[in-house]
């Protein structure tokens, strides 16, 4: 938000009309502001905090654009070619949080529909919802009591890799008194070396070589982690067509030395990386009820919880005000 004061201003406004200037925004308050459910979503659309799916494993035979895809072979849904796809977002590299509002500035849900920041199909984050409460009372509450600022036009850099991170940088807080030979039948892709397949490529800027090899290759095409056959898939029909329409195929998750390790540790298959099995299904039945009767039944209660943890963040952020004007005062 310092980098849009702007947007950053639009956002407070709607918050002190909504809920005044003494209250805290709660998540009653979350289908009045219209703006800020926007803002949020772009912000997760433009930086795909984790812009590659975990590895799906192919169940059976299938096609994905009609280039098949072999049994036992992993695939991979680059998230960030969905959140950046031109021919469904009108700027994708820019952030423009009125993407996601209609002309009379309620939410589009056609458009909301293309965003997947929680990944999409069999294999979706169970825990979105929560995420979701979690992400709106922090983020509302904190534009709520300040105003932030780049310190002295500090550049704001992203740090690419497995999840997104931002780089350092300074900002100011104002308190608001307000390579094999294949031999199956995969699709196209760059060459690799022996044992270690493309692995050697997929170093700081893994986004950057896919973007590259989707180029060159198409929005599928074919890779290898170490000695596993995968298929990376890019761009919102194409990963909407192996994770929605072929996702029965795509269910399963692949035997890496960490799920294997982790299973050993702890007896059983760990959940999200858990083979498709009765047993996994069994536990996304129950996990997804859980947290369906948490988030409604309990909702005061994880709304308690979170506020509170909002309080305490900006209660360590004023003293740490406090603190620094005091200094400063001495320093003078």
């Amino acid at each position: 938000m310092a980098k849009y004061p702007a947007v950053q201003k639009c956002i407070q406004d709607g918050i002190d009309c909504t809920v005044g200037q003494t209250n805290m925004p709660c998540l009653d308050d979350k289908p009045h502001l219209m703006y800020t459910n926007a803002v949020i979503h772009e912000a997760m659309r433009i930086e795909t905090i984790i812009p590659t799916s975990l590895p799906h494993y192919a169940m059976q035979d299938s096609y994905i654009q009609g280039k098949k895809v072999d049994k036992d072979t992993v695939v991979l849904f680059n998230l960030h070619s969905l959140a950046h796809d031109a021919t469904v977002w009108r700027d994708p590299t820019n952030f423009l949080p009125d993407i996601f509002l209609k002309e009379d500035g309620d939410l589009d849900i056609k458009m909301l529909a293309k965003s997947h920041p929680f990944s999409l199909g069999h294999r979706r984050c169970t825990g979105e919802q929560l995420a979701i409460m979690n992400i709106f009372l922090i983020f509302s509450g904190l534009m709520k009591k300040y105003t932030f600022e780049l310190y002295e036009n500090a550049e704001v850099a992203t740090i690419p890799g497995l999840v997104y991170a931002p780089d350092k940088f300074k900002v100011t807080s104002d308190l608001q008194l307000r390579g094999f030979i294949i031999t199956k039948a995969y699709p196209d892709g760059p060459w690799g070396f022996p044992i270690v397949g493309h692995l050697p490529w997929l170093g700081n800027d893994t986004q950057k070589t896919f973007a590259d090899w989707q180029k060159r290759y198409g929005d599928v095409f074919r890779i290898r982690l170490g000695s596993w056959p995968t298929v990376v898939v890019n761009g919102h029909k194409a990963i909407h067509d192996a994770a929605v329409t072929a996702g029965d195929a795509f269910f399963g998750r692949p035997n890496f030395v960490t799920t294997e390790i982790l299973r050993r540790r702890t007896g059983d298959d760990p959940f999200a990386f858990g083979t498709f099995s009765p047993a996994y299904l069994h536990q996304k039945k129950i996990t997804t009820h859980a947290l369906r009767l948490f988030t409604k039944d309990r909702k005061e209660f994880v709304e308690e919880l979170i506020t509170s943890e909002v309080e305490t963040l900006t209660t360590n952020i004023n003293q740490a005000l406090f603190q620094m004007t005091f200094i400063l005062l001495l320093w003078v």
